[in-house]
């Protein structure tokens, strides 16, 4: 989250080019990494979702990664 924060704070405050960014991606047995990120991606989806909407997304990603469910997504 610190990651992501401090991309878009940046981004916001029009300082430097960000050259790197990342997200935390939380994972099911409790552990994290860091996912790089074009910061230019992150800028954007910044400007439709805050960052707790852009983790949610994130980790339901992770999520459907390391549990998959093959099921049609009218039958869960």
């Amino acid at each position: 989250m610190m990651e992501l924060n401090e991309a878009l704070i940046s981004a916001e405050e029009g300082g430097e080019e960000i050259k790197n960014a990342g997200i935390t991606v939380n994972l099911s047995d409790g552990s994290t990494v860091l996912a790089d990120v074009d910061p230019n991606l992150i800028y954007k989806l910044s400007e439709a979702l805050n960052p707790q909407e852009i983790l949610q997304l994130v980790n339901a990603i992770a999520d459907a990664v390391e549990n998959p469910d093959k099921r049609p997504l009218c039958k869960r």
